[in-house]
């Protein structure tokens, strides 16, 4: 016969009874095992004697659940996870707690059970979600978005106290140059090496920020606009001290900086952001290595001209159909799996001489004037003409994954567009994956959800790029349909000599895998890395050490 130790013990939780005075009466073998306990338990023992429940993040706020229970016949259940504190060992672990009235025992004395579930792991990702969500993966420096959130802040107390702030933003005038010359890691570490100096610089009052590239932020505390200079000079001359040596190489590097003073006048912090971008460009024409401090002058000033002659270029390219598609492809790691190689589809404008254009060049004028939807249509029309003309180019490719940008995600139109596209090719849906970054799903989360569920009903697939970056959040996967997570490469890159960067890694591949997601690392540049990959379990890779992408059509 089965009895109640018996069906206590099949919990996989810790199940603890007692009498209503709160001294343990059974519990089952999960509950000896938190609490470390290898013998029988007295009745007389106190429940309170052995753990403590704390609110998280306090020292003081005590919880007695059996206490509480007694006010509710009903049980209790606490809203936020506790802290739990074992004396035995001193260890702690992020609970669930929630009490039962149980049926009375032969003795015919009411009793209570508390359920504990131990969520320490989870909690542990949730964490490192937020911390992702709010700090730049590289350099451990606070990200844009929360850097923006600061300026806000900083905004709310110029206007209400008179505050006084200066922005600096800073451009590192060798990055691109060394990160084409010597490659990612070289990028990676003269960041990471100015991220430090950085913080060495300032005072812990100040906020420091990684923007995108090789470009910073600074938000300097109390500072008068007649100091604004002399302190952007100091930052500047800093930088300046860092010489970096990469193999044999050793780089001169200097940073370009434009100041913004911020005053209870001021306008909004994306008003100052795009003012500070604008003084730091002006610095650079001015001959780098310089500082620039904002005026009203500014505004007429910039590479308006520039970013308007790139506008024209892309407009000129999507009417004449001057693009040009690569595929790379994204192949299974596992040598005795049974998924099926896929492929991305990268896309490249061609310049005048007959050249491809590197895609950051008119990408960025592209989204700056909201063109991504004319050439994200552009590479659908394109890529389902090539799947239905020239089958034999994707005969070693499942399906073809398609990159959409965040503007075309918000645009009205858009889906019908696709939808009329696919439905005109007779190409079938189940050809397709649409790779969406998570940044854009996220801003732009009910059209998403929306575009998802429509062509999902198609067989297309969809894919969260980028994971890992900007808002990373484990909860939104509940909300988006996605079929695979692709692992952002600057966490890949690095994850054979990082360890931060190896558990990201694993920790994303485990949740992706525990929603049932398919896994895909990008950016896999060496066999070192992707033997790694093979051991975590993450399902694809994609990168120059599996294939390098190819022109097609």
């Amino acid at each position: 016969m089965t009895t109640e130790t018996d069906i206590l013990n099949a919990v996989s939780d810790s199940v603890i009874v007692t009498d209503l005075r709160g001294r343990m009466q059974s519990l089952n073998s999960a509950a000896k095992k938190l609490i470390g306990l290898s013998c029988t338990i007295t009745e007389q023992v106190q429940i309170n004697s052995l753990l403590t429940f704390l609110m998280e993040d306090s020292e003081n706020s005590h919880i007695d659940p059996i206490a509480d229970s007694l006010h509710d016949r009903d049980g209790v259940h606490y809203p936020a996870s506790l802290r739990l504190v074992v004396a035995q060992n001193g260890k702690q672990h992020s609970v669930e707690v929630r009490t039962l009235h149980i049926a009375k025992n032969a003795a015919n004395k009411d009793r209570i059970a508390l359920i504990i579930s131990d969520i320490s792991e989870l909690t542990g990702l949730r964490r490192l979600g937020n911390f992702q969500a709010t700090h730049d993966r590289l350099t451990g420096l606070i990200n844009r978005r929360e850097f923006e959130r600061c300026m806000r802040a900083k905004l709310v107390k110029c206007r209400s106290n008179g505050e006084r702030y200066a922005l600096c933003h800073l451009d590192l005038d060798p990055f691109r140059m060394i990160n084409d010359y010597c490659g990612y890691p070289a990028g990676d570490a003269l960041l990471r090496e100015i991220a430090k100096r950085l913080r060495q610089s300032v005072r812990d009052s100040d906020t420091v920020a990684r923007l995108e590239g090789g470009q910073f932020a600074v938000i300097l505390e109390g500072c008068a606009s007649e100091n604004c200079l002399s302190i952007a000079n100091t930052l500047r001359s800093d930088v300046l001290q860092t010489q970096f040596p990469w193999e044999e190489h050793l780089f001169e590097v200097s940073a370009s900086i434009g100041v913004v003073p911020i005053n209870s006048e001021s306008g909004s912090a994306m008003e100052l952001m795009s003012a500070a971008a604008n003084a730091c460009r002006l610095a650079r024409a001015e001959g780098r290595n310089r500082v620039h401090l904002h005026s009203a002058v500014d505004l007429l000033q910039g590479d308006q001209e520039e970013l308007l002659h790139w506008m024209q270029r892309v407009q000129y390219a999507v009417e004449k159909n001057l693009f040009q598609l690569m595929l790379q492809p994204i192949v299974p790691i596992a040598a005795a799996s049974a998924l099926k190689p896929q492929g991305e589809l990268l896309v490249r404008m061609v310049d005048e001489q007959g050249g491809l254009v590197a895609p950051h060049t008119f990408i960025s004028a592209a989204e700056h004037f909201n063109l991504m939807p004319s050439i994200d249509r552009w590479v659908v029309r394109r890529a389902l003409e090539l799947l239905k003309t020239t089958p034999e180019t994707f005969a070693d490719v499942d399906r073809c994954a398609i990159n959409l940008s965040g503007q075309s995600l918000s645009e009205v139109d858009f889906q019908n567009d696709i939808l009329r596209e696919l439905k005109r090719s007779g190409v079938a849906g189940e050809r397709i994956c649409f790779e969406i970054t998570e940044t854009a799903a996220i801003d732009n989360l009910e059209a998403a959800r929306n575009f998802i569920s429509t062509l999902k009903k198609l067989g297309c697939e969809f894919a969260l790029d980028d994971f890992g970056t900007g808002l990373s959040s484990f909860a939104y996967l509940k909300n988006l349909q996605v079929d695979q997570l692709k692992i952002d490469g600057g966490f890949v890159r690095c994850m054979a000599d990082d360890a931060s960067d190896l558990a990201m890694v694993e920790s994303i591949n485990q949740i992706g895998h525990l929603f049932g997601l398919r896994t895909v690392a990008e950016c896999v540049e060496d066999t070192r890395t992707l033997a790694l990959l093979d051991k975590t379990g993450v399902d694809f890779a994609q990168g120059d050490a599996v294939a390098e992408a190819r022109l097609i059509g």
